[in-house]
């Protein structure tokens, strides 16, 4: 066997998962502005537990967070908090 290097994946985010999972959900807010929870995000409008729900369901089914990844930001402020620091 030879000497371990380290390759580089194109279009994968580099970093930690949780950088990579800001990297994503940014990217998704971005392209997605139009819905209305994206907009109520950036007109720093009320969002309620619905939109919450939505936003996580979303997340969950686009592989943009997994379980542990929306588990760690509920229990550091919250899903509504860490999406409007990504707006």
């Amino acid at each position: 066997l030879g000497d371990i290097t380290e390759a580089d994946i194109q279009g994968m985010p580099q970093g930690t998962d949780e950088q990579r999972f800001k990297q994503k959900a940014r990217a998704y807010l971005l392209r997605h502005e139009d819905q209305p929870v994206v907009r109520k995000l950036r007109l720093n409008e009320q969002i309620t537990e619905v939109d919450l729900a939505d936003l996580e369901e979303i997340f969950l089914s686009e592989a943009i967070a997994s379980p542990e990844d929306l588990d760690e930001v509920r229990s550091s402020g919250g899903l509504g908090l860490f999406v409007r620091g990504l707006c």
